[in-house]
């Protein structure tokens, strides 16, 4: 853990959104998804409207199968709307969780 702590600290160290992704992604390669949680969050609050991490821990998040990832999506596509992943993501949740709510064609 704290080779992990060594490596990663450097990089957010800088102070930018990406630092912020980099070093959560390192954790979440790492298998360390409650410090790659964390990381993300702490970036979220200092760039708020930062759309690649509201990206990153709606990704962490559906890996769990965890149902508010659809939450930091729709919020990253209303703060940074030009950030096209957070799209793609919210699309393939409402896919593949099938929801009426977005479905262009429906069965009813």
């Amino acid at each position: 853990v704290t080779g992990v702590q060594t490596c990663a600290l450097p990089i957010y160290a800088v102070d930018d959104d990406q630092s912020y992704q980099i070093a959560g992604d390192i954790f979440q390669r790492l298998n360390q998804p409650l410090a790659s949680e964390s990381i993300y969050k702490k970036g979220i609050s200092k760039f708020p409207e930062s759309g690649v991490l509201y990206n990153e821990l709606g990704v962490l998040l559906w890996e769990q199968g965890n149902d508010e990832a659809i939450n930091y999506w729709e919020k990253g596509i209303e703060t940074e709307p030009n950030y096209s992943k957070n799209y793609y993501n919210a699309a393939n949740y409402y896919y593949f969780k099938n929801s009426k709510k977005y479905s262009y064609f429906n069965d009813t």
